[in-house]
């Protein structure tokens, strides 16, 4: 087991990618002890296949690409601006505002801050808003989309956790609206010291003209909630309704061609390959934690130490905090859950609950050096360096953190719906 942990921690300080490391590293254990391969391979193979829900991946992530492709993004922008750019720090606001609508769609903070954020950047840059600034809502306002459904790392989670995916897309409507609140307090008191312009008012008939244009891409997280919330369609049918409606939107705005969707389906494999390889090596790696006991080893440790439920999710929280400043919140969510269920399970804490604030916790990590993903993706659009744009970010740290804690305290922020819903 020290062996395992060793090989993996260098490897990943060399460069190794975090999937190829848990691999590398659960095979040398495996070798050591003299188990069968072949019990690794049937394990994986099994509970890959038994998990309808991980259909729902490649194709949110397609739909995430084609909307970016396909000009609803640039769409929704433009609404957000046309309902909120009024008001102080206006085009931040419609940031948040567009990040929201989005988030019901694509589920991905990469495929938010790629596709979404470059839009959002060079408007905000041409209004006349400091880089840092702009770089630090977007950045920020993209940790959303993993949140409010449909999210990704939320199905990987149900998968691990063995919840029905569709009660955490309902768990995370709520969360995910309060941090788009949370930022947008930040943005107008910020942009009220800094004195940041504010967008045109629109009349109600440019409104009407802006609302029209974007209206059928505003439907598309209106029919993914209202089917997956009422029963209609699982999240895994869900996700193929997306990106059929996704094309259907792109091919009537005649800013996607159908000569365009091979390369979109590239794109898509390439992103799921890895995201499915993650998946596959954290099983082996599970597979190495469960021979050795060590979640039973974890959850009498914080049992026997911890007795109270809420000590403890103040306790897991930190831990996915750290851990997402050196871990892809996917990796994350996959090696620490099968750690963190046995402790819920004896302390009686609610995983649905759990899975939200671990989430935001996780994505958390995107934004925060030295891994940050988003803050590399914005480094390259603005030339702005991290720890510029770090810095600008600390009041949003500051105000997910304090959320979450009211969510630790109060878990009925993210449970409250889906028992409403689903009893």
């Amino acid at each position: 087991m020290l062996l395992m942990a060793l090989i993996i921690v260098v490897l990943i300080l060399i460069g190794m990618p975090v999937s190829f490391s848990m691999l590398t590293g659960a095979l040398a254990y495996f070798i050591s002890e003299g188990t069968s391969m072949n019990i690794l391979v049937q394990q994986m193979v099994v509970q890959m296949s038994g998990s309808f829900s991980l259909l729902a991946v490649p194709f949110f992530m397609l739909a995430g690409a084609i909307m970016n492709s396909g000009g609803i993004a640039r769409r929704i922008f433009r609404f957000c601006d046309a309902m909120i750019g009024f008001v102080p720090g206006g085009l931040a606001h419609a940031n948040v505002l567009a990040s929201v609508i989005f988030a019901g769609m694509s589920g991905s903070a990469i495929a938010d801050t790629g596709g979404l954020g470059a839009i959002e950047l060079k408007a905000m840059k041409d209004a006349g808003y400091d880089d840092e600034f702009s770089c630090a809502v977007t950045g920020m306002s993209s940790c959303i989309g993993p949140i409010i459904p449909p999210s990704i790392g939320l199905v990987l989670y149900g998968m691990m956790a063995e919840i029905p995916v569709i009660r955490l897309f309902a768990a995370g409507i709520v969360p995910g609206l309060l941090m788009a609140a949370v930022m947008m307090v930040i943005i107008f008191v910020t942009a009220k010291k800094r004195n940041y312009p504010v967008s045109r008012k629109y009349s109600l008939r440019e409104k009407w003209e802006v609302f029209k244009d974007a209206f059928l891409s505003l439907m598309s997280p209106v029919i993914l909630l209202a089917g997956t919330l009422t029963g209609v369609f699982s999240a895994t049918e869900a996700s193929v309704i997306c990106c059929v409606y996704s094309i259907i939107v792109g091919l009537h705005y005649k800013e996607l061609r159908l000569k365009d969707l091979p390369q979109l389906f590239i794109q898509t494999m390439r992103s799921t390959a890895m995201i499915m390889t993650l998946v596959c090596c954290s099983l082996v790696f599970g597979a190495v934690l469960t021979y050795e006991y060590f979640p039973q080893t974890v959850a009498t440790y914080f049992t026997s130490n911890i007795t109270s439920p809420t000590s403890m999710m103040f306790v897991m929280m930190l831990c996915t905090l750290v851990a997402g400043m050196f871990m892809d919140p996917t990796a994350l969510s996959l090696i620490l859950t099968p750690v963190f269920l046995p402790v819920c399970h004896a302390l009686g804490i609610d995983l649905v609950a759990m899975g939200i604030i671990n989430a935001i916790a996780g994505v958390m990590g995107l934004t925060t050096p030295p891994v940050g993903n988003i803050l590399y993706v914005l480094q390259e659009y603005t030339g702005v360096t991290i720890l510029r744009i770090g810095k600008e970010m600390i009041p949003y740290y500051i105000g997910f953190i304090l959320l979450m804690v009211f969510m630790v305290l109060f878990p009925a922020i993210s449970t409250f719906l889906p028992t409403l819903v689903f009893g």
